[in-house]
């Protein structure tokens, strides 16, 4: 974790101070901030396989920094937003005190690049999550929603 921390320190805290929004610890793994508008965390997310993940959250209603609920979605869907293209995927990478801090840098220059001139700049986070959801509902094979659909009867 301090691999991590030190890591998160160095390149995405000073996007909090450009906004002039407070920097929280949520947790030892994730961290973040919250605009009036949208919540940003960074984190290390545990799953089969620990895996980095800058998240966002509209922030309408407010809750708690770090609230995963339906309407979070990831730093890959604000730059298919903003660029219309899907990128490819990256390779799965197997977390280590020595790779944590060249991928949070990888992170934080995609983060400058698609999402501060979002944060800096009038923003509909609103719209940016209905695009997330409905690209994601197009994504879902047909069979697979009629399984869900039967499943919540």
């Amino acid at each position: 974790m301090q691999a991590f921390r030190h890591a998160v320190a160095a390149h995405f805290q000073p996007f909090s101070h450009e906004l002039g929004v407070a920097w929280r610890v949520v947790c030892p793994w994730v961290e973040g901030f919250s605009t009036p508008a949208i919540q940003v965390t960074i984190g290390i997310y545990h799953g089969h396989f620990p895996s980095l993940c800058v998240k966002f959250r509209v922030d309408s209603p407010p809750a708690p920094l770090g609230t995963d609920d339906d309407g979070v979605f990831g730093l890959t869907w604000v730059q298919i937003f903003v660029t219309g293209h899907t990128p490819p995927p990256s390779p799965d990478k197997k977390l280590s005190p020595e790779t944590i801090a060249d991928e949070v840098e990888t992170l934080a220059a995609q983060f400058a690049e698609f999402a501060m001139p979002l944060l800096t700049a009038p923003t509909d986070w609103v719209a940016i999550g209905s695009f997330v959801r409905e690209r994601v509902a197009a994504s879902i094979p047909e069979h697979v929603k009629r399984f869900a659909n039967t499943r919540n009867v």
